[in-house]
């Protein structure tokens, strides 16, 4: 196991707080924050990170890893890279949510891919001139956390190290006609999220020389302070379990939380509390379950492309009747988004998942549309999933909220 290490400045942003006020089915009286009915997981439901107190007197800096640190011991080094092929356990050591996270980490083989780039878009250009574009798939599966869901957003990124250059590549250190590779089929996306026991995957390309591409010492690493280095020559050390994907249940009446979401087709009040004019809106929400409207999706528009394979276009209705604002008219636009969770692969969905989202479908959910105390907005939204996820019995409808809070929805 290895621990990676970074100092980061985030950026402040407006935080937007959630109140859920009330469910038809709940006590009239009761205001439950959506803190309360959110994501964050009791801590001895997540899989514990094991004690790395001692990894200061082993941990290499970044500068001697990408030189060649002496101390191996604990692999991922460039010297005693872990092996392309297997899973390893990765501890995030970082600032923020990600702080002590363990993810179960799968680097694939570096190969040539630049004949698959330039055949996936044709606006794609080819490399400059002895260079290539080389791909590996990334398997990420979270399995210890202290606030879920997760993602990798900034926390890292990743590099190509030439074994015949000798030099470190990320996607834009090679000038290339467009940034990188271009449009990458599968691409690793860093900021899908994912819940305990969820798989983040994809391709990372990155353009890096020709002859680096099969060179005995070309490594992948994971780039923060430090780096973690992967290698077709490297170790395999034994990985941490798998927790259950499925959250604990709760048959008792719904709060919100993802545990136990408040009904299908239930109306719950809302009130929203954030900046701005919707600040302390009321608005009473209703959410159908989701649905399979593939075929309908392909017959609206004939712009509209299939999805991707094991992947259908789900929809759900949504209803939203402003009950109460300090200012009127008011939009929903910007205070809320609208998610799918996977009971099957416990990841995180919305419109833009798996590429452009749906396309163009009939009644679509007017977010920016505006309506005065007593008008109601109603429509569907329809987001990309994986198959398995429509059916599972765990899978949730959310509305997050600018502080990353979501109030949960589903089939209890």
């Amino acid at each position: 196991m290895i621990v990676l290490g970074f100092l980061a400045f985030g950026l402040v942003g407006c935080v937007a707080l959630v109140a859920v006020v009330a469910n038809s089915a709940t006590d009239p009286n009761a205001v439950i924050s959506s803190a309360d009915a959110g994501d964050d997981q009791p801590r001895e439901d997540v899989a514990q990170a094991p004690d790395s107190s001692e990894s200061a007197d082993t941990e290499a800096s970044s500068d001697d890893e990408a030189e060649g640190s002496d101390d191996d011991s604990e692999g991922g080094t460039r010297n005693a890279p872990f092996a392309v092929g297997t899973v390893t356990t990765v501890t995030w050591n970082v600032f923020g949510d990600a702080d002590n996270s363990l993810w179960n980490t799968t680097i694939g083989e570096l190969t040539d891919i630049t004949e698959a780039v330039l055949a996936e878009n044709e606006f794609n250009s080819a490399p400059p001139e002895g260079v290539v574009f080389a791909g590996f798939d990334v398997e990420m599966t979270l399995i210890g956390a202290e606030k879920v869901p997760l993602s990798q957003g900034f926390n890292f990124g990743w590099e190509i190290i030439g074994g015949d250059s000798n030099a470190a590549y990320d996607e834009g250190t090679i000038e290339t006609e467009g940034f990188g590779c271009g449009v990458v089929g599968n691409e690793f996306e860093s900021f899908d999220e994912v819940f305990l026991g969820g798989t983040l995957s994809g391709t990372v390309c990155i353009p890096i020389p020709a002859a680096d591409v099969g060179a005995a010492s070309t490594a992948v690493a994971m780039t923060l302070n430090d780096r973690v280095f992967f290698s077709a020559e490297g170790t395999s050390p034994a990985a941490a379990p798998v927790p259950d994907p499925e959250p604990a249940f709760s048959w008792t009446e719904g709060t919100g939380a993802r545990s136990s979401p408040f009904d299908y087709d239930s109306p719950t009040t809302i009130e929203f509390q954030t900046f701005g004019d919707a600040d302390n809106s009321i608005w009473t929400s209703t959410v159908g379950a989701p649905a399979d409207i593939t075929a309908a999706v392909l017959a609206e528009n004939q712009f509209n492309e299939p999805p991707p394979d094991g992947t259908i276009f789900a929809a759900f209705d949504l209803s939203m009747t402003l009950d109460s604002a300090d200012v009127e008219p008011l939009a929903p636009a910007f205070n809320v988004s609208f998610q799918i969770i996977g009971g099957a692969t416990a990841a995180v969905y919305d419109e833009t998942s798996f590429g452009f989202g749906c396309g163009v479908t009939a009644n679509d959910f007017g977010e920016f549309d505006e309506v005065f105390i007593g008008g109601s907005l109603t429509g569907s939204v329809c987001i990309p999933i994986p198959t398995e996820d429509l059916t599972h019995p765990n899978t949730r409808v959310a509305l997050k909220f600018a502080d990353d809070s979501r109030v949960y929805f589903g089939a209890r």
